[in-house]
């Protein structure tokens, strides 16, 4: 599911903020997540910015 296994500093050069948020919650769940899944951990987040940030690492190459 992830391509990169931890935090370095050339991800936080390539990643915008709220991406490396989001890699650093599906890591730390190391299982399938959906949108709904992970809502809770982002509290002012809309649920439509945590979907188009998740389809942006999809392109990415980063999440099945």
């Amino acid at each position: 599911m992830h391509v990169f296994r931890r935090r370095s500093r050339e991800l936080e050069s390539f990643f915008g903020t709220l991406e490396l948020r989001v890699l650093d919650a599906l890591w730390a769940r190391d299982a399938a997540q959906s949108v709904r899944d992970l809502q809770g951990e982002f509290d002012g987040v809309a649920y439509t910015t945590l979907m188009t940030t998740l389809d942006r690492l999809h392109r990415k190459g980063l999440l099945d």
